[in-house]
């Protein structure tokens, strides 16, 4: 009964019109009471922080169920246990700063020596305009003499106006380490902070996941659609759908093999970190039953590279997902493929699951990268550097 009465209303324009403004309130009363139990435990946390032990703050801790921002947080604290195992580590969401923002900084002034260390989440959000730009700025401002290491970013700005107030506020700052996520976010970084010598191209965090599993064993069986449905896709879910259900393409790659369809979105939410890795755990496992993926998400091509399968990636509207592609090249070229349309995807995928020799890939990105990030961070460059 329920399912049909969201049928109706979803196609009723004006039931949806009329329940809008009631479901608009619904939700912030939602998101209120949500960030305010954030605020309400950071606080309690902050003020049982011991200033005499060595710290490490984790600020714009991911609290959607997204499973690559996840991902990335899951990755980053298993990076602090293993190479700052000395330290403490606190962790603080943007949800909750914002909520109470004058007091949790207050705290924070009490609390933060100068020889803590600040990281901000990876992603997307070095853009002038993302929600953890207020957060970002504030604690930039007030804490100018900690080393501040922004993780590796996707970096893109709207418009020169906001391109040119980002420069004008971080350019003052010469205690900011900055990682771009792929060349072109490097060459923005660079250009903008031209005189800035902690700039440095960095592949995402969760890429030193690959090579820790083996699936050589399984029985791979069909093709895995893996499409996102937000504001950065270039085919639609709606035309992923079609073509599933119908098309031209769909048809296609069912004469190939079996096909299914998922997202990397986790439809549970509130759990810990170690919940989500279980979670994103059995993600890389059914990415590894499949002989095939084809995506146009980021962290969907990682996890595919995680479960040693080869993935084909589709172009998006940024830069974002095929230049993190470039990555792969001469390291696991041979499984990874960006191709230009859905007619090509097609194509790759007929000839991979023709016949295709699946191995264990090697730990390339973590023993490469992140084995050595410590080295940038104290020294400001890597120690026996052979790149």
């Amino acid at each position: 009964m329920k399912d049909v009465l969201f049928y109706y209303i979803r196609r009723n324009e004006k039931v949806k019109e009329f329940l809008a403004p009631f479901y608009k309130g619904y939700i912030y009363c939602k998101e209120y009471n949500r960030n305010k139990c954030y605020a309400i435990g950071a606080i309690k946390k902050l003020l049982e922080v011991d200033i005499t032990q060595k710290r490490i703050w984790y600020f714009c801790v991911p609290t959607h169920s997204n499973l690559g921002d996840q991902a990335q947080a899951c990755c980053i604290e298993k990076y602090f246990r293993k190479f700052f195992s000395d330290h403490i580590v606190f962790k603080l969401s943007n949800n909750a700063f914002d909520f109470y923002e004058e007091k949790i900084l207050m705290i924070l002034k009490e609390k933060i020596k100068e020889t803590d260390l600040i990281f901000f989440q990876s992603g997307y959000t070095f853009t002038g305009i993302h929600p953890y730009e207020n957060m970002h700025r504030k604690i930039v401002e007030n804490f100018p003499y900690n080393k501040i290491v922004f993780l590796p970013q996707t970096v893109k700005f709207k418009n020169q106006k906001i391109l040119e107030n980002v420069q004008n506020f971080y350019g003052k700052y010469d205690n900011i380490y900055f990682f771009a996520r792929d060349k072109i976010s490097y060459d923005i970084y660079k250009s903008i902070f031209p005189e800035h010598r902690n700039v440095h191209c960095f592949p995402d965090i969760v890429t030193t996941e690959i090579g820790n599993y083996d699936f050589n064993n399984n029985e791979r069986n069909g093709i895995l659609l893996c499409v996102r449905n937000d504001v950065e896709k270039l085919y639609s879910f709606q035309e992923i759908s079609l073509f599933k259900e119908i098309s031209l393409f769909k048809e296609k790659l069912q004469k190939i093999a079996k096909v299914s369809l998922s997202d990397t979105n986790s439809e549970t939410k509130e759990n810990s970190l170690k919940e989500y890795w279980k979670k994103i755990e059995e993600t890389i496992d059914d990415y590894a039953q499949y002989q095939v993926i084809i995506t146009d998400r980021y962290h969907g091509t990682i996890f595919a590279l995680i479960a040693n399968t080869p993935v084909i990636i589709l172009k998006t509207t940024d830069h974002k997902v095929v230049t993190g592609a470039d990555w792969f090249e001469g390291v696991y070229e041979d499984y990874v493929y960006v191709v230009n349309d859905l007619e090509e995807a097609s194509q790759v995928a007929q000839q991979i699951v023709t016949g295709f020799e699946y191995r264990k890939l090697p730990s390339y990105f973590k023993e490469k990268y992140y084995d050595r990030l410590k080295d940038i961070i104290e020294y400001g460059e890597l120690k026996n550097d052979n790149l």
